[in-house]
C-alpha cells in the first residue's frame, strides 16, 4: 500500500533566505502518493534569520576620511516580518562597478538594536561616486541613492584661503 512516515521529518532551509522548502519523500519509490494523518511544520531557527533589508536613512553626500552624516541606518526583518533579535551582524560594502577602484569603507560593520543596524562610525578613503549594499547573513539590499564623496581639501575652494 501508501508508505505511512511515522518518523519525524525535517524541513530544508534553502539556499536563498525568504523561502523554506519542506521536502518530504518515500524513499525509493518514485511518483508514488504520500498519505499524511497529520503534519506539522515548526520555524524554530527562522526567527533568527535575516530575511529582508532596507536601508531606513542614508546620505547622498559625504567627505573622504570623514564620518558620514546623517548615520547610515539598515532595517533588518526575519522570515515572520519581525525584526530580528539584537545582536544580528549587518555589514556595508561597495555595490560592484560603484566608487573608484580600491576604494575602502570604514565603519562598516554594525549589530541590530530593535531591528536597526546603524554606522556612525561609517566613512569612505577617497572621492567619487558610490553605491552600497548591506548584507546580513544570505539577503542583501541596494541603498536608494547614489553617495557623492568629496575631497577634505575642496572645502574651502571658494573661499577661506
Amino acid at each position: 500500500g501508501m508508505p505511512l512516515i511515522r518518523e519525524r521529518a525535517h524541513g530544508v532551509v534553502t539556499r536563498g533566505i525568504g523561502g523554506i522548502l519542506y521536502s518530504i519523500d518515500n524513499g525509493a519509490q518514485t511518483n508514488a502518493h504520500l498519505q499524511f494523518d497529520s503534519l506539522r511544520v515548526y520555524l524554530s531557527e527562522g526567527a533568527k534569520i535575516s530575511s529582508d533589508l532596507e536601508f531606513l536613512q542614508e546620505a547622498s553626500t559625504a567627505i573622504e576620511n570623514q564620518p558620514v552624516t546623517p548615520v547610515f541606518k539598515v532595517g533588518v526583518v526575519n522570515l515572520l516580518a519581525q525584526p530580528v533579535p539584537d545582536g544580528t551582524p549587518v555589514t556595508l560594502a561597495i555595490a560592484q562597478g560603484s566608487g573608484p577602484s580600491g576604494a575602502i569603507l570604514g565603519g562598516a560593520s554594525a549589530t541590530t538594536i530593535a531591528g536597526v543596524a546603524s554606522f556612525p562610525g561609517l566613512t569612505f578613503d577617497r572621492p567619487g561616486t558610490y553605491r552600497l549594499v548591506a548584507r546580513s547573513f544570505e539577503a542583501e539590499a541596494l541603498n536608494n541613492v547614489d553617495i557623492v564623496v568629496a575631497q577634505s581639501d575642496m572645502l574651502f575652494a571658494d573661499g577661506f584661503d
